[in-house]
């Protein structure tokens, strides 16, 4: 109870910190300053974006950040998390422009603090995920992180927690387009989560492929475990040398109530769906 009231007195004060800060960047800054402010935001605002499917460590990911690199504001679950458009932003992923100003827009206040206090914003959230193009697209200083977690362990991981199956947050999943749906009505629970780990990759592969921004790819069991993983991915973010081991080894959190283990490729019956896991898992070391 100490520890939880300590915590909380600690936020606070950093808090009124942060304000006090920021009211004296304000007051500094002429009125001239806030008149290109959007441009400057653009133009040297370094923002780091996770790409990942979920259920893959992103709040341990956030932690090591946080205790490792100095002059960052780091979210892990920023609002609005854009729940209601995950599916849209998925099939319209090369709109750029209306995806960075979705994402400017509902992000600027964040944003704009981070730039007046000098700070880098690095979001880990899954939910930006399908937002790369236009992130990319506005930001000059962008950076992604391409975390990853055995698909098989993400099954589990996600039919734990309901995906796909009778939860309020099925709104914020990717579905196949429109003429694909009475395929996927055929795809059993395990195939469904399947799906979006293969779609969800190799969407992010893809981007790759075409994006002229830094980017690392980890696998979680890695960053878990490997202590060179997790400063190779420290060194990418910042060039401070600093670094603090916060108990690697551990399994994700946030694990549901229903228990599911031993998914295989046994459980995937549709050779489509298989030939693309084959493909990712030899890809990413999986076989």
């Amino acid at each position: 109870m100490k520890k939880v009231f300590k915590k909380h007195i600690v936020e606070h004060i950093r808090s009124l910190f942060r304000s006090y800060q920021l009211r004296n960047r304000v007051l500094e800054k002429k009125d001239d300053f806030f008149k290109e402010i959007n441009s400057k935001i653009l133009n040297e605002l370094e923002v780091v974006l996770t790409l990942s499917t979920g259920r893959c460590g992103t709040l341990y990911l956030t932690k090591l950040i946080k205790k490792n690199v100095k002059n960052i504001d780091i979210y892990h679950k920023p609002k609005p998390e854009y729940f209601n458009l995950s599916n849209q932003m998925f099939h319209e992923r090369f709109k750029s422009k209306k995806l960075g100003d979705i994402y400017l827009y509902s992000r600027f206040d964040l944003l704009k603090e981070s730039y007046l206090l000098k700070n880098q914003f690095i979001e880990t959230s899954c939910k930006t995920t399908f937002m790369a193009y236009g992130v990319e697209s506005l930001f000059r200083k962008s950076k992604f992180i391409h975390i990853i977690r055995n698909p098989y362990d993400f099954c589990e991981s996600a039919i734990s927690r309901n995906y796909y199956n009778s939860h309020y947050a099925n709104q914020s999943r990717i579905f196949p387009s429109p003429d694909k749906l009475s395929t996927w009505a055929n795809l059993s629970l395990v195939e469904k989560n399947m799906w979006n780990w293969v779609e969800t990759n190799l969407y992010i592969e893809e981007f790759k492929s075409k994006s002229l921004s830094p980017i690392i790819t980890v696998r979680s069991e890695d960053l878990f475990k490997s202590e060179q993983s997790q400063r190779e991915l420290l060194d990418f973010i910042s060039v401070s040398k600093s670094y603090v081991n916060i108990k690697g080894g551990r399994k994700i959190e946030n694990k549901g109530k229903v228990s599911l283990t031993n998914v295989s490729m046994k459980d995937i019956q549709d050779p489509k769906l298989k030939d693309s896991l084959i493909y990712l898992c030899n890809k990413y070391g999986y076989i």
